[in-house]
């Protein structure tokens, strides 16, 4: 996937997140691809954010420039996870499955609010445990 190829992938789910809340961590597995892929790299976060927010559906939304930044910046965190550990889509993947298993028995954190969290806990700590997935779904 080249950097064209991630912009197209951030309008296309832009354009479907009134559709789905899984846009979000869609996107985050994308770029998390192409910076393992060494197409993208953390600079690159604004543009994709900002193709992606340009064609969402939520844009009659007033989206401040805080909240731009703040969504943007959780993007960075992602795409700077896969470029320092090779196992960030497994991680991602892992977030994903044990928030489909859990949000059947309670009320969890939302997919892509995990998937940052656990990233920034991977940059911060180095390891990510069953435990750590666990307290970051847990509200």
């Amino acid at each position: 996937m080249n950097v064209q190829d991630i912009y197209a992938v951030a309008k296309h789910l832009g354009g479907i997140v009134a559709q789905s809340r899984n846009a979000m961590p869609a996107l985050a597995i994308a770029a998390a691809k192409s910076a393992r892929a060494s197409r993208i790299d953390e600079d690159d976060a604004n543009g994709i954010y900002s193709e992606y927010s340009h064609h969402s559906l939520e844009r009659v939304v007033d989206q401040t420039c805080n909240s731009f930044k703040a969504n943007a910046s959780k993007l960075r965190t992602i795409i700077k996870c896969a470029l320092e550990h090779e196992d960030t889509l497994r991680l991602l993947e892992r977030v994903t499955e044990e928030h489909h298993k859990a949000r059947k028995m309670k009320d969890v954190t939302p997919l892509y609010d995990a998937m940052v969290t656990v990233c920034r806990w991977r940059l911060e700590r180095g390891t990510t445990t069953a435990s750590d997935i666990d307290k970051v779904l847990a509200r």
